[in-house]
């Protein structure tokens, strides 16, 4: 807004005052609850979640430390132990490929390029925002270079470079061919492939992850054949580059590498169950699912978070205080003292302080939305776990990016980390590019998953801001006293989330000492019903809407110019109605108090447009004959008084309600009159109708002419609601975005509030009969008078089609005479009889169609009614109110 208009009576101030309004309030996708039922299930899971409370406190009490160090220390003798002389040779299954230890280069590997540089990698070569690769040892292969300085002639761009790594010849003799994988998911392009006589025959890519998955290449039909594996890097773009290690040859098809010492032997050495030593082995074998608690120094409770780093939200309160809730997945706040989760067997513990969406089932959705703050560093880090969800970074207001990430690339990331146990991850946006804006943070939980986040933190670095644990695990004893201690900090509501994931690795592989028959017994009963009540939950139904955001005033654009701002106006309404000196608003958006003060007793503006759009609607023309324009420039009411008269009553006795407003308008005696004067002095004295001594005629609109149309032919669908049917297609619509399939001619004979509108195709019989251009809103239609409207009751294919209807409607009732088939149609379209003279003239016309269709009689010739049915069609009467 440029500046203060002469006729206008909202100034530059008042504009930017309303715009206030607009800056704090969010786009939102609302979940809203069909029939009560979400509600109506949350005391079940609330029990639920008790159940599987008290479950855990009986099932942990019975934990012995001592067993937890017994055993595992036996499996880590069974997985790295030195083989004594008397151990049995086990039948080997796993062959160890390669391991890219460092020392000696790619030793036997042939290299091209250079993506792969002179050797492997380690965690001490690769970029600090690379994270942990989850590599399998010390040393990897990453195509990622960014080793300081780059060789000579290469690009600095750690993904500018390209090659390959071939390995040496192979003959396969195992079923399986298992490694680790990271990088980019280019096809031919950042992949590890396997040759056989030079041909791919199999291959895989990353997964636009610098952290390695598991991955295998089924080889049973080339056993025998003589192979090599070849690592390629050609691209040169985002995620332009991929990573291997761990490479494994064996003929199970689940990933384990060997054991150093049987089982049987340490068995009996250490006296202990089979079957449960058995089951920690499998536990600890599966490194990349391992508990970061059992995995290096770092104790639980301890969050490792590197200096330099600002906690922006660590959700240590037990309110959400300063964010905006949607939907009830997350509840009332963050998880407390024995919050738990249904798993798909076991109930496991979650940590407090978490903002969770599935602490009571992941069936439940909602969003939570912090508030708008100013980006004053380069990364935003969360530390995330889930299964489906999402974090997404808003950045001044601007929400389209989830259809068009141009502007703002990288603002929404996935959460999904099932792969990695459900263990909690650092996910990073880079908001380098935009410090000085303003922006909010918005949690999603849009279907059947979960995400939990417990840290969201600003920093300058990329590298996540929490040091990671050494690789190692721990003895038996320390783990003893971290499963102890993370167990009691649960009950006590202290929890973290390394402690959780300790307590759910332990529960989920049945590790501690079994839970006793009747113990389990309970267990399934209760995850039994839990299932029950969890899949009767109702998908929330999903509907575009507005939300509260954190209020924010606007500046005073200097001459429109949006960087030449001036003094900051606060939210207010109009200043010409609510005065100079209204009240601030100091909480939210404001809406609330807009809605309050547009309300006001004291402002009759609302109730008067209101009636007067109603009366607008039953009599023609409003008692202000400009509907949008009540201000200087608009035209004065005919009636004031009556305006006045009825805006007071629809809001002080009618208590806002439409419905009482119309009934009472069309009850009166001046709703009710003919449209003909009813002499001539009236037509002198009032021409323009102002002071109505006669009904205006007036002209249906072309949704109502054509559903007049549908019902007169029998094929009007009355159904309420429903999806938009789509727009039927002509072949002179064309154009940019043109849908791919055309909707039916008739709308699947639909009321035309159901049919779909596309502002770039328009039904061509709406906008000849002056339906307008959906760009903006419109008080009041034009009623035009133009030769297209005739043209297009003559000639358009929905009318004849309708006609046609209409006709074999009529001659299915075979015991009518023609006359009475004719007074039928006159009284359905015209709600009346004809006329003597309109008979007569009906029935010839029908015979002598029929007599040029070959048919003398007439009586039944259906081309002969259609064309009489597309003739009442064309009467002024049926398209006009008399």
């Amino acid at each position: 807004r440029c500046h203060d208009h002469k006729f206008d009576p909202i100034p530059t101030e008042d504009y930017y005052g309303l715009a206030g309004f607009l800056q704090g309030t969010r786009r939102q996708e609302a979940f809203l609850d069909p029939g009560g039922r979400i509600a109506a299930s949350l005391p079940a899971l609330r029990m639920h979640a008790r159940t599987r409370r008290a479950w855990l406190n009986e099932q942990m009490a019975a934990w012995e430390p001592a067993e937890v160090t017994h055993y595992l220390d036996a499996a880590i003798e069974v997985r790295s132990g030195v083989p004594l002389a008397t151990d049995r040779a086990a039948t080997p299954t796993f062959v160890l490929f390669e391991d890219f230890d460092p020392g000696s280069g790619y030793d036997g590997w042939t290299t091209e390029g250079t993506a792969f540089g002179d050797g492997p990698q380690t965690a001490a070569t690769i970029r600090a925002y690379q994270g942990d690769v989850g590599a399998h040892g010390v040393g990897f292969v990453n195509s990622h270079q960014g080793r300081r300085p780059p060789p000579e002639g290469v690009p600095a761009n750690p993904d500018g470079h390209v090659g390959s790594l071939t390995s040496p010849p192979f003959r396969i003799e195992h079923r399986f061919i298992h490694f680790l994988i990271g990088g980019g998911d280019h096809a031919e392009k950042t992949c590890v492939n396997l040759l056989v006589d030079d041909a791919v025959v199999r291959t895989a890519t990353g997964r636009r992850s610098n952290r390695m998955h598991r991955a295998r290449f089924d080889v049973r039909e080339h056993i025998g054949a003589t192979a090599r594996i070849e690592v390629v890097d050609q691209e040169t773009g985002g995620w332009g580059h991929v990573a291997l290690d761990h490479i494994v040859f064996s003929d199970e098809p689940a990933w384990r590498s060997p054991d150093t010492r049987p089982i049987a032997t340490v068995v009996a050495e250490r006296n202990c169950s089979p079957t449960r030593l058995a089951r920690w082995v499998r536990a600890i074998a599966d490194d990349g699912r391992r508990p970061a608690a059992l995995v290096g120094d770092r104790e639980p409770g301890d969050p490792g978070v590197l200096p330099g780093a600002e906690m922006f939200e660590d959700f240590s309160a037990n309110t959400y205080d300063g964010w905006f809730v949607t939907g009830v997945a997350f509840g009332a706040g963050p998880t407390t003292a024995g919050a738990t989760r249904a798993s798909e067997s076991f109930p496991v513990p979650i940590a407090a302080g978490v903002a969770h969406s599935g602490h009571l089932a992941s069936q439940l959705q909602g969003a939570l939305r912090s508030a708008t703050f100013e980006l004053t560093h380069d990364f935003i880090h969360y530390h995330a776990a889930g299964r489906g969800g999402r974090v997404r970074l808003v950045i001044d207001g601007y929400f389209l990016d989830e259809y068009n990430p141009l502007l703002f690339p990288g603002m929404t990331l996935s959460v999904d980390t099932a792969a990695r146990g459900r263990r909690y991850q650092w996910l990073r946006q880079d908001v380098s590019r935009y410090r000085g804006h303003r922006a909010h943070i918005e949690l999603l939980d849009e279907g059947d998953g979960f995400l939990a986040v417990d840290a969201i933190v600003l920093s300058a670095s990329e590298a996540a801001p929490s040091r990671p644990p050494d690789g190692s695990l721990v003895d038996g004893a320390t783990a003893a006293r971290r499963v102890t201690e993370s167990r009691d900090a649960w009950a006590a509501g202290t929890l973290d989330a390394a402690g959780a994931e300790l307590l759910s690795w332990l529960l989920e592989r049945n590790l501690p000492s079994p839970p006793a028959a009747a113990h389990d017994r309970r267990r399934t009963e209760s995850r039994a019903a839990f299932v029950k009540t969890s899949e009767a939950i109702p998908t929330p139904m999903r509907v575009l809407a507005s939300a509260d955001g954190t209020g924010e005033d606007e500046y005073v654009f200097v001459r429109g110019r949006h960087a030449d701002a001036g003094p900051i106006v606060p939210r207010r309404f109009l200043a010409s109605i609510g005065g100079d000196t209204q009240p601030l608003i100091t909480e939210g958006s404001g809406r609330a108090e807009l809605a309050t003060r547009l309300l006001d007793p004291s402002n009759p503006f609302v109730a008067r447009v209101i009636v007067n759009r109603v009366w607008q609607h039953l009599f023609g023309v409003g008692l202000v004959p400009t509907p949008d324009d009540f201000g200087a420039l608009g035209t004065v009411p005919t009636h004031p008084e009556l305006l006045d008269e009825l805006a007071g009553w629809f809001r002080d006795e009618a208590g806002w309600s439409i419905k009482r407003l119309v009934r009472r308008l069309v009850t009166t005696a001046t709703y009710r009159q003919s449209s003909v004067p009813p002499d001539a002095e009236a037509a002198e004295r009032d021409p323009a109708n102002d002071w109505l001594h006669h009904a205006r005629r007036r002209r249906l609109e072309g949704e109502a002419i054509r559903d007049a149309m549908l019902a007169v032919s029998g094929g009007l669908d009355r159904t309420l609601g429903g999806p938009p049917v789509p727009i039927h297609l002509t072949e002179f619509m064309t154009g940019r975005g043109r849908p791919g399939q055309s909707g039916p001619l008739d709308g699947a004979g639909r009321r035309s509030i159901y049919q779909e509108v596309r502002r770039n195709f328009l039904a061509p019989m709406m906008l000849a009969f002056d339906a307008p251009v959906p760009d903006s809103t419109i008080g009041r239609r034009t009623v035009s008078n133009v030769p297209a409207q005739a043209l297009m009751l003559l000639n358009d294919p929905f009318v004849i089609a309708r006609a046609r209807a209409w006709a074999v409607r009529e001659l299915a009732e075979r015991d009518r005479t023609p006359e009475q088939r004719l007074e039928r149609m006159y009284m359905t379209a015209l709600a009346r009889r004809p006329s003597v003279s309109e008979r007569a003239a009906g029935l010839a016309f029908i015979r002598a169609r029929a007599e040029e269709n070959g048919s003398p009689d007439g009586t039944e010739d259906v081309d002969a009614w259609a064309a009489f049915a597309h003739v009442l069609f064309n009467v002024k009467e049926f398209i006009f109110v008399r």
